[in-house]
């Protein structure tokens, strides 16, 4: 069975125990959502986390009671992830550029995801709410932003409008990002007797969000008049299968009915 075979079940399932449960409770709930993703290489245990890119979510859930302290809590919710590239401006003057060119610069790849969070919940308190659980999320869109630095030094200085770069860049994550992913989700939560609740949330992708392999061989390493020139075939074993992998913090609050 493949795995949006499996995928497939586990929502049909989810919709008809929600259905056929008369002692649901249902909610919504909105927040904040800080997003990155972690870059390596398979084999090689060394990665680097880039930056982390604000967002929002919302969305609604049912809680399924399973026993007096125990529930099934499936959600949908809609969240704006992505993660941030930059350099300090700081760096820059130390590297000895110019003075115009000393201004943080940034950019900033964007998704717009749909996920289905599959919690199950402790509660060792009526207020008091601890969770866990897989869920799937799948991206409908993708956007590519400059920060107003880098757009100036790029359309002022350069002469190059900013347009078809983005243009290009949402290309390529459309072309070489995986939309399905699959993660673990961690929290817990706080109702009030008004039914508000306060939440936190951890979430873990599991799976490789890059989809194709990227081949180095033959890719050479130049420094200034010569002094050094080699082969990423010296350095590592080609082709290499690069791993983009995604996190994020969310902080919110709802209201269950």
């Amino acid at each position: 069975m493949n795995m949006k075979k499996i995928i497939t079940a586990i929502i049909i399932a989810t919709v008809s125990i929600s259905i056929a449960s008369a002692q649901a409770s249902f909610g919504v709930k909105a927040g904040f959502n800080s997003s990155t993703y972690v870059i390596g290489v398979e084999k090689v245990s060394s990665t680097v986390n880039l930056g982390n890119n604000p967002g929002f979510y919302f969305g609604g859930q049912a809680s399924i009671p399973v026993s007096d302290i125990f529930a099934f809590q499936p959600e949908l919710v809609y969240s704006y992830d992505g993660t941030k590239l930059g350099i300090k401006g700081s760096l820059l003057k130390d590297m000895g550029a110019p003075p115009s060119y000393t201004k943080d610069l940034a950019a900033s790849l964007n998704m717009h995801n749909i996920n289905i969070p599959l919690l199950f919940k402790l509660s060792p308190s009526e207020s008091l709410g601890i969770m866990a659980g897989p869920y799937v999320s799948y991206s409908i869109e993708y956007k590519a932003n400059f920060n107003k630095n880098l757009k100036k030094l790029i359309e002022t200085d350069g002469g190059i409008p900013t347009g078809p770069i983005l243009d290009t860049i949402e290309e390529l994550m459309k072309d070489n990002l995986n939309k399905l992913n699959v993660g673990l989700s961690f929290g817990a939560e706080y109702v009030f007797d008004s039914g508000f609740f306060i939440e936190a949330r951890y979430n873990l992708g599991l799976l490789n969000t890059l989809k194709k392999e990227v081949n180095l061989e033959g890719v050479g390493i130049e420094f200034e008049e010569g002094v050094f020139t080699s082969s990423w075939e010296d350095l590592i074993e080609a082709p290499v299968q690069p791993k983009l992998k995604y996190q994020s913090f969310q902080i919110g609050i709802g209201y269950r009915f």
